[in-house]
């Protein structure tokens, strides 16, 4: 959403320049229409490359990961980095394949290898959270 409020305000304003120097409205129109395009499809670009650099190092091949968890806390290690969650914020597990998707609040999910389930749900408790 952020990409295209951003691009339509700079196209709104360079629209607004072209009209007020007596540019006229097409010109305004096509400069601003492709500062709109530009901004939202380059804006997108760089977050995809970023998210698939970030992917590639803590996804590729070899790449260890290790969990671990305690009566308050989960804590899971990757390549990219630790991630430490309070176990009261773990609305639900959903398993996929190879993939666990954890839910915590704030509205945020997390994905995880199936193997690591077993470090972090010693409990019988916390397997009902597995839909």
């Amino acid at each position: 959403m952020k990409p295209l409020a951003i691009g339509l305000a700079i196209g709104v304003v360079v629209t607004a320049v072209c009209v007020a120097t007596d540019s006229g409205w097409p010109l305004g129109l096509a400069i601003g229409a492709a500062f709109f395009v530009g901004v939202v499809v380059e804006m997108e670009l760089v977050a995809f490359i970023a998210i698939y650099r970030h992917n590639r190092k803590g996804l590729a091949p070899g790449a260890r990961w290790a969990a671990g968890s305690d009566a308050a806390r989960i804590r899971f290690d990757s390549p990219i980095g630790t991630t430490v969650l309070d176990r009261a914020n773990v609305l639900s597990i959903e398993r996929a394949t190879f993939l666990a998707v954890l839910t915590v609040r704030p509205k945020q999910r997390l994905g995880i290898p199936v193997a690591l389930l077993p470090a972090i749900l010693p409990v019988a408790d916390d397997r009902n959270l597995i839909d």
